[in-house]
């Protein structure tokens, strides 16, 4: 057996199942479930020399970047939500404590204890996302980049401890995927600091984790629910997966 090459990949947001004992109080069709989740990432990140964790179901029903107790009314777009990035409701009825339970329990845990063990043999875990190219909630905000990367820090002053992966190497696969798709493509922790997987599986596994989130422009049409551009996809799957070769190369 060929043996895969030193770093994994996480693929929580790109499922759209939606389990049996759920569908009756879940309201949100396909192709919502699409626009909400990251679109296409199952397929964008499936490399084969890769280890690749994926999580099936979507994110609109259980959202593993999360912490299991995110939870509305607090925050209406935690591990359980009520209302997609675009507004719409997700439940007739929200599912109740023993609903949750039975869930976190069934899915969300068993996410979380493969990419433990899967880790352990691995240098580096990247946590694979995608993107809108404008926030959803202030359209006011600038176009947000092609790429972010991020390792739990506001900016390069955060204190060394608090970082899912050391600020050298941020730099250094900035630099990779810069030289892929241009200068001046890739941001730091912006807009997007990472969420709670590099957090909670650094914290657990002493590993380096990053957040990777591609612009979803650069491989879909805009309209919605949004299309594949199939030859842009194409074209962009093959520069991240050289661009995960070369950061390969220099982490070994």
């Amino acid at each position: 057996m060929k043996t895969r090459l030193p770093i994994l990949l996480s693929i929580p947001h790109g499922g759209t199942k939606i389990p049996r004992n759920a569908r009756n109080s879940f309201l949100l069709n396909r192709k919502h479930r699409i626009a909400d989740g990251d679109a296409y990432t199952m397929k964008l990140y499936q490399f084969k020399d890769f280890e690749v964790v994926r999580f099936p179901y979507a994110r609109a029903f259980l959202d593993l970047n999360r912490h299991h107790d995110d939870l509305p009314p607090n925050n209406p777009d935690g591990v359980f939500k009520t209302h997609t990035i675009f507004n719409a409701s997700v439940w007739k009825k929200f599912p109740d404590t023993a609903n949750q339970v039975t869930w976190l329990d069934t899915y969300y845990t068993p996410y979380f204890e493969t990419l433990t063990n899967v880790i352990q043999s691995k240098r580096l875990g990247i946590d694979c996302h995608s993107m809108l190219d404008k926030d959803p909630f202030d359209h006011e905000k600038p176009l947000r980049p092609m790429l972010c990367i991020s390792n739990g820090g506001a900016n390069s002053q955060t204190n060394a401890q608090d970082l899912t992966a050391p600020m050298p190497l941020m730099h250094t696969f900035k630099t990779i995927l810069e030289r892929h798709f241009g200068e001046n493509t890739v941001l730091i922790n912006d807009p997007f600091q990472g969420g709670h997987i590099i957090r909670y599986m650094h914290a657990k596994t002493q590993k380096p984790w990053i957040q990777l989130e591609v612009n979803r422009s650069l491989y879909m049409f805009s309209d919605f629910p949004a299309r594949l551009n199939v030859k842009r996809f194409k074209s962009l799957k093959e520069k991240l997966y050289r661009s995960l070769i070369e950061l390969m190369k220099g982490i070994e």
